[in-house]
């Protein structure tokens, strides 16, 4: 009997004891607006958050909290909710690992997670999602400045582990340039840099390059979110997320982008560009910038260099009035693309340098009309390759080749202008499509032919100037088509074989006019008269010539038709041009006398 009570009292003792030293699992809520982290009476239970324990900051508690002297040490999960802005600080290198399973790190929307340290302190927050657990974050986490090599910093050991879902930002704000954008740095280390896809922004996100999201800059460029060797990166921009640069020294070659905004308000001179295709995913928008710099310095665009060579836009490239001129100074040893797939809108002339290069390629590509502004400049050589169309909303130049490979170049009231001069007179490759509008060509002091393949909607209604004797001074050629009839003023009257031309036909007339000091020589004319009516003789068609809106008369002699191609020859001086025919005739689509 005396054993088993000896033995009782000590099984009474070790549960007294085991009770002491253990408590379950808890929810620590913060409860001032400022203190320790490790001060027990700023906790609710009074109890530090330990291993196993959530750690709540609640906006509706406090809602301007901010936890100092933060240690090193292992929670279950991290919640800032309730529209809570918290700060955490240390004085020294911290990491807080939280090791509970999924949704680890919670930042609700409206609520604020700020990362930061005193200017005094050299020191690195880190936020260490332990691996097999997950995070998903709402709100808005801040990498605030920091005077240490390496910026704070949240880190991902699983790929995919950290999530910014729409209408959430991440915000690497340094003062010095800073390393590892904000995740970790290369090469990668457990616990304190991420794994290669640990973080992704996903449609609606927003990732903060050298600033915060209100557009203040504290003073540094901080370094591009990849961090690791292209294409390996610890962060994925899913398409409809958003990087905005507010001051930082962007990565490009090899890699993606989903929207990319560049709004750099420090006034320097930026590189941009490599070797390795650069894809946005969405649209490239250079932004006037907005916000404050540090220490009150004036906010200004700068000015941005591209050495990109195959770089696509599958969406919008836009600069907007007061953002940075952007120079595209690629120059590749053989053909390069600089692909956009959507709109091009450029403010103002002075904002777009386009790179000389002859192996560069403009090339406008995509699947809904694209309005298209170049602000007026002179591309290298410019590809076409969208059904559905371009539409020009400025003029713009082509040095080198035009490359129509399907749908439409709506010119409205701009030029869309081939060759640079007498000695670069460019040259058109036409796959498919037409120039409905204004197209000029130049040319040289010489012989040959000059094609301008105009058109409506969907007809082609080409025109080719051929030069048989060499003018005396080369230039330019100008040719449109406008579509309704052309009145038969003048007629009928009598061609050089005499027979009567009567009446011209109602689908329109060309206008072909020189400039740039062309002068002099005969040339032989052939017109595409595609949906025009065939009398039944192509001999019964002939080409009638007046100046601007003025009686129609004939120059030259008939050429040798082969319809739709209605040729004259021998002719010299340019104006306006129809197809008329000998006959009287009862298709309603002739204009009689």
């Amino acid at each position: 009997m005396r054993t088993i009570s000896i033995f009782k009292t000590a099984v009474v003792s070790c549960l007294i004891v085991g009770a002491a030293s253990w408590a379950p699992a808890a929810t620590r809520t913060w409860q001032v607006a400022s203190g320790n982290w490790g001060d027990t009476v700023n906790w609710s239970g009074g109890a530090v958050p330990g291993v196993g324990d959530d750690a709540v900051i609640d906006g509706s508690v406090t809602a301007n909290a901010e936890i100092n002297a933060v240690p090193t040490t292992t929670i279950d999960r991290l919640i800032v909710k309730n529209n809570a802005t918290t700060t955490l600080t240390a004085t020294g290198a911290v990491t807080v690992t939280l090791g509970g399973v999924t949704n680890v790190l919670q930042v609700s929307s409206g609520s604020t997670l700020i990362l930061s340290n005193p200017p005094t302190v050299s020191a690195t927050i880190i936020v260490n999602i332990a691996s097999g657990s997950t995070a998903s974050i709402d709100g808005d986490i801040v990498s605030a400045p920091t005077v240490a090599a390496n910026p704070h910093r949240v880190v991902s050991n699983v790929a995919d582990a950290l999530q910014f879902n729409s209408g959430s930002s991440f915000a690497m704000a340094p003062t010095t340039t800073g390393a590892g954008g904000g995740f970790g740095a290369s090469p990668t280390a457990a616990n304190s840099s991420s794994i290669a896809n640990g973080i992704r922004f996903k449609a609606g996100s927003t990732f903060y390059q050298g600033g915060y999201k209100d557009g203040r800059r504290p003073g540094g460029t901080g370094s591009n979110p990849f961090s690791l060797t292209a294409p390996a990166s610890m962060v994925v921009f899913d398409s409809g997320s958003t990087y905005v640069n507010l001051g930082g020294l962007p990565a490009s070659s090899g890699r993606t982008y989903a929207n990319f905004v560049w709004a750099d308000g420090y006034g320097a001179a930026r590189t941009f560009g490599g070797g390795t295709l650069c894809t946005i995913l969405n649209d490239f928008t250079i932004a006037k910038p907005t916000g404050l710099l540090y220490s009150g310095v004036a906010l200004a665009p700068g000015t941005i260099s591209s050495s990109q060579t195959p770089f696509t836009i599958n969406g919008n490239f836009t600069i907007q009035q007061g953002g940075a001129p952007f120079t595209d100074a690629a120059a590749p040893a053989a053909l390069s693309a600089f692909t956009v797939k959507g709109n091009v809108s450029i403010a103002q002339p002075n904002l777009f340098v386009p790179s000389a290069n002859a192996n560069r390629v403009y090339v406008l590509e995509g699947t809904s009309n694209q309005n298209v502004n170049f602000a007026q400049k002179s591309l290298s050589n410019l590809t076409v390759t969208n059904p559905a169309g371009v539409t020009l909303t400025s003029g713009v130049a082509v040095q080198g080749s035009l490359t129509m490979n399907g749908g439409n170049i709506v010119t409205g009231s701009n030029l869309l202008e081939v060759g640079s001069g007498v000695t670069t007179v460019g040259a058109i490759i036409r796959n498919s499509g037409n120039v409905v509008g204004n197209l000029k060509r130049w040319v040289a002091a010489g012989t040959g032919a000059t094609g301008f393949p105009i058109g409506g909607a969907s007809d082609a209604y080409d025109t080719t100037v051929t030069f048989t004797a060499a003018p005396s001074a080369g230039g330019s050629l100008t040719a449109f088509f406008t579509a309704g009839a052309p009145g038969n003023t003048g007629l009928p009257l009598s061609d050089l074989d005499l027979r009567q031309i009567t009446g011209t036909q109602t689908n329109g007339f060309w206008t072909v006019s020189a400039g740039d000091g062309l002068t002099g020589g005969t040339y032989d004319l052939a017109l595409l008269a595609t949906g025009f009516s065939n009398p039944g003789s192509d001999a019964f068609l002939r080409i009638v010539k007046r100046a601007t809106a003025g009686p129609w008369t004939v120059d030259g002699a008939p050429g040798t038709n082969a319809f739709p191609l209605i040729a004259r020859t021998g002719l010299s001086g340019f104006s306006e041009f129809a197809v008329s025919q000998l006959t009287l005739s009862a298709v309603s689509e002739w204009n009689q006398f």
